[in-house]
C-alpha cells in the first residue's frame, strides 16, 4: 500500500489488483500469400527442400492486435518447413531449374508503435545449397528485413512476410550445375551448424565513432554520419500512458538535417556518443549492450491486458480505477545483420509444429538391382543395410531433427541425404531405379501404401 498526500492531507491509498490470466495462450496464425509468390518472373532455381535450422522454435514472434493489444505468438499453422514447401512450391521456375535445399536459420515477425503509428516487421535468414555428389555447396546467403507502416498493422503481417520469403531467393538470372558446385563441398553437419558469421567493422573497431547512424549500414561499418549536429534528451513514451508501471525510460533525438532544419530524429536508426551506441525502437533511443550472438537493450513493449495490473485510488467516497499501465520493460535482441530487433521467444515450446512420430520405417520392394545392399543412417549412425524386400525400422529422437541418409555402395559412395516431414506419415519407399544408378532414391509414402508394401515384403520371405 502507498500513502497519497495532496494539500497537505492523506487523500487516498492506492493498491493493486491483478486481472486473472487468460489461461489458454493466443496465437497469430500466419498465412502467406499465394499471389506474391505467383507474380514473380520464373527463377533458374527451385526450392526441392526446406530445413528448419533456427535455434528457438517456439514461434514467429510476439505480435499485439485488437484496440486493447492482446499479445499473441505467430506461428505456422501446419509448421515452418511444412508452409515454406507449399509457398516455395508455387514460384516460377524455368525448365531446366537446378533444386536446392533452403535452410532456414532465422525468421522473425515483430511490431513496434511510434508516433501514433505500427510499423511491422519481417526478417528472414536463410541460406541455399546445391547438392552434389561430392557434398553440399552454398549458392547463396540470404539477410532480408522488410517493413510496413501503417495505424494498425495487424492484417498486414502476411504480406509482409511473403514479400520478405521472395527477397530472399536467389537473385541471379541463371545458374548452371557447375556454377552451383564450384564452392566448398560441405557436409551435413556443416550445413546445419553453419559457422558465426565474420564481424562487422562496428564489433571489432578499437573506437567508437559519434555520430548518427541513418541506417544499420552506417552502424555495421561504424561510419555514422559526419558533421551534422545532435542532441539528445531523456523523454516519456506517450506521456501519462506510462506514469504506471515500470518502463525504460529511451532518449530523445533532435538532428541538425543537411537543409539545416531540426527535427526529432525520427529518420535515424540510431545514434552514438563516443562511448555508447543506442538505437531508435518505437519514439525514443536505448542503450545497447553486446551479448555473443550480437546485441542486447531495454525497451518498452505493450503489456498483454490479461496480465495487467490496475491500479485502484481508494477515497472517502468511493474506490475509483485509475488508468491501467500499458508498458512494460523487455529485453529485445538485436542482430547486426538486418537490424531486426524483436523479444526473446521460449526456448522450451514449439508451438508451431505437431509432435514428431516415434520411429520410422525404410523398406526396399524388389527393384532393379536387388541384391545391391543399401546402407541406411540416422543422425550419421550406421543403422543396418537393405535389398530388395526387407526394410528397417528407425527410432526417431524426441525433440530433436533427424537426418536420414540412404546410401548407395558404390566405389564411390552416393548418398541421397535429407529431413522428411514426418508429420503426414512414417513410411520411406527406397529403391534403385537402375542398375548403374548411383544413389537410391527415397520418397515418403501414405501409410496405406507403406503397410501394403511390408505386407507383400513379408509374404515374400
Amino acid at each position: 500500500m502507498i500513502s497519497l498526500l495532496r494539500g497537505g492531507l492523506l487523500a487516498a491509498l492506492v493498491g493493486v489488483a491483478s486481472c486473472p490470466s487468460a489461461r489458454a495462450q493466443l496465437f497469430y496464425t500466419v498465412k502467406l500469400s499465394a499471389e506474391s509468390a505467383w507474380a514473380t518472373n520464373p527463377r533458374p532455381v527451385y526450392v526441392a527442400q526446406v530445413v528448419d535450422a533456427r535455434l528457438t522454435r517456439s514461434g514467429l514472434g510476439w505480435l499485439s492486435s485488437g484496440a486493447e493489444n492482446m499479445r499473441r505468438l505467430a506461428r505456422f499453422p501446419q509448421g515452418l518447413e511444412h508452409e515454406l514447401t507449399h509457398f516455395y512450391g508455387q514460384v516460377p521456375r524455368s525448365p531446366q531449374a537446378l533444386p536446392l535445399v533452403l535452410v532456414v536459420r532465422r525468421l522473425s515477425l515483430a511490431e513496434q508503435a511510434a508516433n501514433l503509428q505500427e510499423v511491422a516487421q519481417a526478417e528472414v535468414v536463410a541460406d541455399f545449397y546445391y547438392q552434389h555428389a561430392d557434398g553440399y555447396h552454398r549458392v547463396y546467403h540470404a539477410a532480408e528485413l522488410t517493413t510496413d507502416q501503417a495505424f494498425d498493422v495487424t492484417g498486414r503481417h502476411d504480406s509482409n512476410i511473403s514479400r520478405a520469403l521472395l527477397m530472399a531467393l536467389p537473385p541471379m538470372a541463371t545458374l548452371s550445375s557447375e556454377q552451383a558446385a564450384a564452392g566448398p563441398a560441405l557436409t551435413w553437419a556443416q550445413v546445419l551448424h553453419a559457422p558465426a558469421p565474420e564481424p562487422y567493422p562496428v564489433q571489432t573497431a578499437a573506437k567508437l565513432h559519434p555520430g548518427v547512424y541513418r541506417t544499420v549500414a552506417d552502424f555495421q561499418q561504424n561510419t555514422p554520419l559526419a558533421g551534422v549536429e545532435w542532441e539528445a534528451k531523456e523523454g516519456v513514451m506517450f506521456g501519462t500512458r506510462a506514469i504506471v508501471g515500470t518502463q525504460p525510460t529511451g532518449l530523445k533525438l533532435r538532428g541538425d538535417t543537411p537543409t539545416g532544419q531540426w527535427h526529432d530524429g525520427r529518420d535515424y536508426w540510431g545514434f552514438c556518443d563516443g562511448r555508447q551506441q543506442y538505437v531508435r525502437y518505437g519514439g525514443a533511443f536505448y542503450p545497447l549492450q553486446r551479448t555473443a550472438a550480437g546485441y542486447e537493450y531495454q525497451a518498452p513493449v505493450y503489456i498483454d491486458p490479461r496480465q495487467q495490473s490496475q491500479t485502484m485510488l481508494y477515497t472517502p467516497a468511493g474506490t475509483l480505477a485509475l488508468q491501467k499501465p500499458w508498458w512494460t520493460a523487455a529485453t529485445l535482441q538485436l542482430w547486426p545483420d538486418t537490424g531486426f530487433s524483436s523479444e526473446k521467444l521460449p526456448l522450451t515450446e514449439r508451438a508451431d509444429a505437431p509432435a514428431a512420430v516415434a520411429t520410422v520405417v525404410v523398406y526396399r520392394r524388389p527393384d532393379a538391382a536387388p541384391d545391391r545392399p543399401v546402407q541406411v543412417s540416422l543422425n550419421g549412425q550406421v543403422m543396418g543395410t537393405l535389398r530388395g524386400g526387407e526394410y528397417l525400422t528407425l527410432p526417431m529422437p524426441a525433440g530433436a531433427p533427424a537426418e536420414i541418409s540412404v546410401c548407395g555402395q558404390a566405389e564411390r559412395e552416393a548418398c541421397f541425404r535429407f529431413r522428411p516431414d514426418l508429420r503426414a506419415a512414417n513410411y520411406l519407399d527406397c529403391h534403385l531405379g537402375t542398375a548403374t544408378q548411383p544413389a537410391p532414391s527415397v520418397r515418403l509414402v501414405s501409410v496405406d501404401i507403406g503397410a501394403a508394401a511390408l505386407q507383400e515384403c513379408a509374404e515374400a520371405k
